[in-house]
């Protein structure tokens, strides 16, 4: 048995050995070929495991390959980024001339002769541009691939969308149990609630996934969503300044959003190891893994190239310290930049990618803001002309002046919670200071509990040992 080479979208090992046990991998092969509807044989050559899938080589008799991919475990969350995956690959088919996978044949549940959900679709030749930058590929070979990355982006924003979410299947005859062939899916394609790579799998009471109009609801939530999915680290002081640190972030995004009604497809994940190059001439022969493809407002960071915002990643990737490197990715940039000089919005949000990315990535982050990293945020925000109007006042005494007009409030967060709360029922105001101080002061009230009950758990422990101390005293005087 044939096994894969170790690579970014998975690592190559025995089918024999290693497949999930839940799935008949055998029957792949009389599914191919009843969809492929020739007398063609094929065979199963290669599986790949990833992190949340495992993917099938099938390899016909005439050379034809094609790719079945499914989730190595099966639940409600995985059903549902199958299906966004499914119906991102009809639109990207339906558009055309995309370097995508094609479709071919799939299935939402397990009612089939695998016993496991499935999308079947084109093998994309050529390798990784992880491993082409690893072979020696020149400026020429690269600058073609950009060339074509960007012609990407800009036939995703000739299709807009009007809602925040991911790509699903719809339809009022729609029924889960059902085979639905590829051909039959152009009228049953819309958006649907968000699902990303930090919400799919979350408990319904740490995010309620939906689509949102607002470009704001969207990015508050995804604040949010930073605090109520996961444990806050540190002592007791380090966490009071995490909880500062979260609602400043949260008053800051009144000014960092801007409002829109068209949003875009975007991969999410446009990292080096889901672009695929033919290696002797730079030609991008596809984009893979699209199962967290997102319709986002244009300043989102997802529309950019993830190899190119995070610098510091690709240098550890690649462990490269030289200047000239520096000189190259910075280069790369440049490069990639002009192809939209005609684009005014899209040359505005590339000119500021550095500050997005940092700020976006606050965003998400709970537990990593350092409070230095944040002044510094802001401040290129503001120099970059990002914000629509001045800051708020930064929360600590130590830090420079940024213009303020908006004084956090040090009232206890339980009360302010439930003072904004009275405000909005009594005026059912939009106003997005509100629904910022609302959300935000609401979402960590239980964090502000938990470390008043460990203070007061810390004076009664003292007390009870002076207490103990005291009547220790008089037991050896008596």
């Amino acid at each position: 048995m044939q096994v894969a080479p170790s690579g970014a979208s998975g690592r190559g090992i025995s089918i024999e050995e290693h497949s999930p046990k839940h799935i008949r991998i055998e029957e792949f092969v009389n599914i191919a070929t009843a969809i492929r509807g020739t007398n063609n044989q094929c065979e199963l050559t290669i599986m790949q495991m990833g992190g949340m899938n495992v993917a099938f080589t099938l390899l016909f008799d005439d050379g034809v390959k094609w790719i079945v991919k499914a989730p190595k475990s099966v639940s409600e969350a995985t059903k549902n980024k199958l299906i966004s995956e499914v119906a991102t690959l009809k639109f990207l088919n339906k558009v055309g001339n995309l370097a995508v996978p094609q479709l071919h044949g799939f299935s939402l549940t397990e009612d089939n002769s695998a016993k496991t959900p499935y999308i079947v679709m084109d093998a994309i030749s050529g390798i990784t541009l992880s491993e082409a930058l690893s072979d020696g590929y020149d400026e020429t070979k690269m600058r073609r691939t950009l060339d074509a990355v960007a012609n990407f982006r800009k036939a995703l924003k000739r299709h807009p969308h009007y809602d925040i979410g991911s790509l699903v299947i719809h339809s009022d005859d729609f029924n889960d149990d059902d085979d639905i062939s590829a051909d039959e899916l152009d009228d049953m394609i819309c958006v649907g609630k968000l699902i990303n790579l930090w919400t799919f799998d979350l408990e319904p009471h740490e995010y309620q996934s939906r689509t949102y109009g607002d470009p704001f609801d969207y990015y508050i939530d995804q604040l949010h969503i930073s605090h109520t999915s996961g444990l806050i680290y540190g002592e007791r002081d380090e966490k009071e300044e995490l909880l500062l640190a979260h609602m400043f972030l949260g008053l800051i995004l009144p000014q960092y959003v801007q409002a829109t009604k068209t949003f875009y497809l975007a991969h999410t994940d446009l990292s080096l190891s889901n672009i695929m190059v033919d290696p002797s001439d730079g030609t991008l022969t596809g984009i893979i893994d699209w199962e967290f493809a997102n319709t986002l407002p244009a300043q989102s960071v997802e529309h950019y190239p993830s190899f190119l915002a995070n610098k510091e990643r690709f240098r550890r990737r690649f462990c490269i310290e030289s200047e000239e490197f520096a000189e190259r990715f910075e280069g790369w940039r440049k490069y990639y930049a002009e192809q939209f000089l005609d684009d005014e919005e899209t040359a505005k949000y590339n000119s500021r990618i550095d500050v997005i990315f940092m700020f976006e990535r606050l965003l998400r982050d709970f537990n990593d803001r350092p409070k230095e990293e944040i002044v510094e945020v802001f401040t290129a925000l503001k120099n970059s002309g990002a914000l629509n109007g001045p800051l708020p006042k930064l929360p600590w005494e130590d830090s420079p002046s940024l213009e303020p007009t908006v004084t956090i409030d040090r009232t206890p967060v339980e009360e302010i919670a439930k003072r904004d709360e009275e405000i909005l029922v009594k005026s059912k105001s939009k106003c997005r200071w509100k629904k910022a101080l609302f959300k935000v002061r609401s979402g960590f009230s239980a964090a502000a509990r938990f470390i008043c009950y460990h203070s007061q758990g810390e004076a009664n422990t003292k007390a009870g040992v002076e207490g103990e101390k005291a009547a220790g005293g008089e037991e050896q005087r008596k």
